[in-house]
């Protein structure tokens, strides 16, 4: 009989019940976390986990890719962006490159703002909060 883990289900209840754009901020944490990571592993030469967590990386820059509704003129411009981190995720990975990482976990940290700036808005607008 398998016990259910109460964070798993409350983290599993938040992704449930989120709106999209609450989604790609979560996105954008995990993906930040996952370079963080990446990068702490390649420093500590750990490369079997390193790969392991930047491939989570690349996966979440896929999701955010197919999330992008390409009717939008801001859809091309952020998934020429998205593509660019998602190659530089690979060579990095390669390369075991922490310079690479480096400059990617910053892309994705103004991104991860700007999308919960875009949030706040968006709840101001709806809530007026």
């Amino acid at each position: 009989m398998a016990i259910n883990n109460p964070y798993n289900n409350y983290k599993q209840n938040s992704i449930m019940t989120a709106s999209p754009e609450e989604l790609v901020v979560m996105m954008f944490k995990a993906l930040e976390k996952n370079i963080r990571q990446g990068k702490q592993y390649v420093e500590d030469r750990d490369y079997e986990n390193a790969n392991r967590v930047i491939l989570k990386a690349q996966d979440i820059v896929y999701e955010l890719m197919a999330s992008l509704d390409m009717k939008e003129e801001i859809s091309t411009q952020l998934f020429t962006l998205y593509e660019y981190i998602l190659n530089n995720l690979m060579e990095a990975n390669i390369a075991k490159d922490t310079g690479i990482l480096q400059e990617v976990l910053g892309m994705a940290a103004e991104l991860q703002d700007s999308w919960e700036k875009a949030l706040l808005q968006v709840r101001q607008i709806k809530y007026g909060k």
